[in-house]
Order: structure tokens, then C-alpha cells, then sequence
């Protein structure tokens, strides 16, 4: 079992935590008013990283496409359960949508 071909999976697992980590970090500095102190800006910089994320994903699930297209039993594996994990953080980023358009929850 090669580590290159699970590389994709944990890309999309690294990518997923650095996201939640920078929204969450991103809104607790807000809501305490550490920084961040314009809503506006929090919204922006939660909307780029989002977009940022999305774009990311793209060529990962190209590469996890192509794995589930190999001949070789653990490049299908890897592509399958990349796939599902993919779509999983696609969905997660969709709904991370929903914070920016709803007005401030921590005043």
C-alpha cells in the first residue's frame, strides 16, 4: 500500500480541519471582541475561506476520479472512500454557507 495513494484522503481530511479551525476562530474573536470587529469583515473572510476550500477541492476529487478508475485494488479503495469523504466536505461547505447570510448569533 502505497502513502501516494492515499495522499488525496488526507488532503481532504487536512483541508476540512484547517477550514473548521479558521471559522471557528475566525467567529470566537468576533463574539468576544478580541478582533474582528466589524461583522462585515467576518463574513468576507469566512466567505473567502469557503470559496478557498471549494477550490481546493476540485483537483483532489480529479485526482481521487482517476484512482477509482486504476487497476489496482487499493487505488480504487482510496478513490472510493476519498469520494465519499469529498462529498461529505462538499456538503459540509455548502452548509457552512448558511452562518454568513443569517445575522450575528453572538449578540
Amino acid at each position: 500500500m502505497s502513502a501516494r495513494v492515499w495522499a488525496p484522503v488526507a488532503a481532504i481530511f487536512g483541508l476540512w480541519l484547517t477550514h473548521v479551525s479558521a471559522a471557528y476562530t475566525a467567529a470566537s474573536l468576533r463574539c468576544h471582541d478580541v478582533t474582528l470587529a466589524n461583522p462585515t469583515d467576518v463574513r468576507i473572510a469566512l466567505a473567502a475561506t469557503t470559496v478557498a476550500a471549494a477550490a481546493a477541492l476540485v483537483p483532489i476529487a480529479l485526482a481521487l476520479r482517476r484512482r477509482r478508475a486504476s487497476g489496482d485494488e487499493d487505488a480504487r479503495m482510496a478513490g472510493f472512500l476519498g469520494t465519499v469523504l469529498g462529498g461529505v466536505f462538499a456538503a459540509y461547505l455548502l452548509w457552512s454557507i448558511v452562518p454568513l447570510l443569517v445575522p450575528e448569533a453572538c449578540r
